[in-house]
């Protein structure tokens, strides 16, 4: 399935904008919702790409991301949307002077996702993911 048909509308790489992904997601018909959480898995950088107004340098910086952070960000990512926990986005103030310091762009994806199972059948799931986006003078 193509997920791209899904969700039709782009959103801001803000917090506001990681709300509303969510929240039209959440709101698909089951089916939908966990295709949705398959091909973030499979295809994380593909998926904020359809998913969310990014600016070139952007693109750069998600494209250059290494595939273990990569990896962890989306599995973490796609748990959280299938089992509708939150997802939140903190990103670091960038200085104004770029010119007199380089500054390093950091992603770190956080979570305390956790999930249990009992011999009965019943399952519950909690925690949320954090993505942290900072940066550091050079």
């Amino acid at each position: 399935m193509n997920t791209d048909q899904l969700v039709a509308n782009t959103y801001p790489l803000t917090a506001s904008g990681i709300n509303d992904v969510m929240k039209n997601i959440q709101e698909m018909p089951p089916f939908e919702l966990k295709a949705e959480a398959v091909e973030l898995a499979a295809d994380f950088k593909g998926w904020m790409a359809a998913h969310f107004e990014l600016t070139a340098k952007q693109l750069v910086f998600l494209n250059g991301i290494d595939e273990t952070t990569t990896t962890l960000t989306a599995q973490a990512c796609s748990f959280a949307l299938a089992n509708g926990l939150p997802i939140y986005l903190e990103k670091g103030v960038k200085s104004m002077i770029e010119e007199e310091k380089p500054q390093m762009k950091i992603i770190r994806a956080l979570s305390n996702l956790n999930a249990n199972s009992g011999s009965d059948g019943n399952f519950s799931v909690g925690g949320y993911v954090t993505i942290q986006i900072s940066y550091v003078s050079q």
